[in-house]
């Protein structure tokens, strides 16, 4: 018996890592927006500093800011509070 995964069947957040490390900005952001900002400080946690500062970038300053009320004392944040300056959009942006 072959089982298939239907889209609803998949977690959201491994779904944004998936297209984060594929440089699909655009679909990440499109799930980060409808992610609680809970969901999204786990996902922060479980992605390098490349893929964080990308999703960093994606989030609006007021989710940035929700973002990091809910990361954990031990997380690794932004050397600068991403909430006081605009994103710097990674290298891989696509322009």
């Amino acid at each position: 018996m072959v089982t298939t995964i239907e889209p609803e069947d998949v977690d959201p957040a491994d779904r944004i890592e998936e297209l984060l490390s594929g440089d699909n900005v655009e679909g990440a952001a499109e799930l980060l927006a409808d992610m609680h900002p809970a969901d999204q400080a786990d996902l922060y946690d479980r992605l390098d500093d490349a893929e964080r500062e990308t999703m960093l970038a994606l989030l609006s300053t007021e989710a940035r800011a929700q973002l990091l009320e809910h990361l954990d004392e031990t997380t690794s944040r932004p050397t600068r509070c991403a909430c006081c300056r605009p994103p710097r959009p990674p290298s891989r942006w696509p322009r």
